[in-house]
């Protein structure tokens, strides 16, 4: 009796699952029919007979992927892993619903997932790389789309567009012009070579629109509180009393070789200021510049050679020769990192005691906010100044923050912050110029304001400084105040 009993129910269990598949066999019928409202219906019978059959919950999830609810799809796709996660091609499909769905960081995380379980899935390949591509990840999107291209000649094309995009976005425009002529050459779709056709003549008017010069000029007229002569750290030479001054500013450069992944160049900066009774620090300053920049992916490297001169009531005063490295990488669609490093050697025409080297480590960061339409930057620095006398040796930290932002049409507001502090050498008491051990600290803060005035060249601007330095010997322990307004000319 007992033997029946299990007999029946083992047959009753196998009839159930017949009849599941039955109804599993009707649905995959009609959705290769695309009679998709006939396969649900069926594979929810079969699903009632065998609620934990994963093929059931997988052609369920793949129907209603096809129907657009996307939601269900992965519902079910999910409960199909839970089953068995080795069903063929499930892992595809639930990173394609994400794909579907838009859910391009979740998508691009599964399609590299079944990538690294399958590298010959073509389709995950390029997928991956298109998810990445949605990111606005290039680099990582071009290697897949590379792939893809390369094993597959059905996907070539759409691979190298792709590929095409991202090298241009990259700045390797010489690659990226590679795959679009591809593309314009051989693609079947007729839009799709349309569009190649399209990158390749924006590119090439890009090129042709790069503007080889830059040209900046500023007139301006203030007032300084306390007038101090502080070019290459010499804040020791002030006259403790305010003073109007007229302030001119000439700036210009020049790409001899203007290309956007790579160019070469010189500039020339006249600086003058002119106070009305404290002529003395009446200061001019000559900067050259020699430079080259070169664009390797989202890195821009470049190299510059700066000599300056300044003058002081138009007395020779300081000769300077900069070497400065920099790496400026675009880490993302709204962050720009800069790291620099400043060598200076120079020579004191006043005094030989101030000769000396400096070296100057800076990192900036900038990032932008679309929603103020503006920028916030960031930034710290270390400076070693060593000199012949060792009195004006000093190490120096600094750190800074800013914002800049559009408050109202055409009127830009700029806040910036930076803190120093600076502590001298070691020196011999005993013949030192100072007293002490000279240690300061200091407080910048500048306001600015400023828009355009009826020609987009033309400007007004408008700047405050306040400085707050404290230092252990008092002679240098002081406060400034400078209010300036200016007439800007850009081109």
């Amino acid at each position: 009796m007992l033997c029946a009993l299990f007999l029946s129910i083992g047959l009753h269990a196998l009839a159930q699952d017949e009849q599941g598949e039955s109804y599993f066999d009707l649905g995959v019928f009609a959705y290769e029919d695309q009679d998709y409202d006939a396969a649900i219906k069926n594979f929810k019978n079969a699903l009632s007979h065998n609620p934990d059959n994963p093929y059931f919950h997988h052609y369920l999830g793949k129907t209603y992927m096809q129907m657009g609810r996307y939601d269900d799809a992965k519902t079910h796709f999910e409960v199909a892993l839970a089953l068995d996660p080795n069903v063929e091609e499930l892992k595809y499909d639930y990173a394609y619903a994400h794909y579907l769905k838009k859910d391009y960081e979740k998508s691009a995380e599964l399609f590299e997932a079944v990538v690294r379980e399958d590298p010959e899935n073509v389709l995950a390949q390029y997928y991956s790389g298109i998810s990445l591509y949605e990111t606005k990840r290039y680099p990582e999107a071009l290697d897949y789309f590379l792939v893809a291209s390369n094993k597959s000649p059905s996907i070539k094309a759409n691979g190298y567009y792709y590929a095409g995009i991202c090298f241009q976005k990259m700045g390797e425009e010489e690659q990226a012009i590679q795959r679009f002529k591809y593309v314009r050459d051989n693609a079947e779709s007729e839009s799709l070579r349309a569009y190649a056709a399209k990158w390749l003549d924006a590119m090439e008017q890009q090129e042709k629109s790069l503007k080889p010069y830059n040209l900046y000029a500023q007139l301006g007229y203030g007032y300084d509180d306390n007038v101090r002569l502080e070019p290459l750290g010499n804040d020791d030479l002030y006259a403790d009393e305010g003073d109007y001054g007229a302030l001119g500013l000439f700036s210009g450069k020049y790409n001899f070789i203007n290309k956007r992944k790579y160019q070469i160049g010189a500039g020339l900066t006249w600086y003058q200021t002119r106070y009305a009774e404290l002529y003395e620090y009446d200061l001019m300053a000559a900067i050259g510049s020699l430079y080259g920049n070169y664009r390797i992916g989202s890195v821009l490297l470049g190299l510059g050679y700066i000599p300056n001169k300044y003058w002081v009531n138009s007395e020779d005063y300081v000769t300077q020769h900069q070497f400065k490295p920099t790496a400026t990488w675009t880490a993302g669609k709204h962050l720009i990192t800069k790291l620099s490093l400043n060598y200076s050697l120079n020579d004191n025409l006043v005094d030989d005691e101030r000769d000396g080297d400096s070296t100057n480590l800076l990192l900036d960061g900038y990032i932008l906010v679309p929603g103020i339409k503006g920028m916030v930057l960031a930034g710290l620095g270390y400076e070693a100044y060593d000199t012949e006398n060792v009195d004006y040796s000093y190490n120096q930290l600094m750190a800074k923050l800013g914002l800049s932002f559009t408050p109202l049409r055409d009127m830009t507001l700029g806040l910036t912050g930076k803190i120093y502090s600076k502590v001298f050498s070691d020196r011999d008491t005993a013949t030192s110029i100072y007293p002490e051990e000279r240690e300061d600290s200091k407080i910048r803060g500048t306001i600015s304001l400023s828009r355009h005035i009826y020609w987009d060249w033309l400007g007004i601007l408008f700047e405050y400084d306040y400085t707050d330095n404290q230092s252990t010997v008092d002679n240098y322990t002081y406060k400034r105040n400078i209010t300036m307004l200016s007439l800007t000319a850009s081109f």
